[in-house]
């Protein structure tokens, strides 16, 4: 769903069932964080054994989640301050024109 294309894709069903069962997908794009691409590898390990709780997926969302709005917040705080700064420059220069 991420990459907004199919899991597993085959052109018939036994061709499907057989990439499912061989754990035949294609890999995720390098665009995605390390951590996200490592939760969906864990979420299609073929060994049941090998694949994380529920509890861990959850805890594993959550991080991403808080990572992803940690990284957002600091983008917007680094963009506002930016912007902060060029709005003072610009009043500051309307400033010195009035006083003219």
């Amino acid at each position: 769903m991420a990459c907004l294309k199919k899991t597993f894709d085959g052109s018939n069903l036994p061709a499907l069932v057989n990439k499912i069962v061989k754990g035949q997908f294609t890999p995720i794009k390098q665009n995605f964080t390390q951590e996200f691409r490592n939760l969906i590898s864990n979420l299609l390990q073929r060994n049941a054994d090998m694949r994380p709780t529920a509890k861990e997926v959850k805890r594993d969302v959550i991080n991403l989640l808080n990572k992803l709005h940690l990284d957002r917040y600091h983008i917007w705080n680094k963009n506002h301050h930016e912007l902060t700064t060029a709005n003072d420059m610009y009043l500051g220069l309307q400033k010195d024109e009035d006083a003219e």
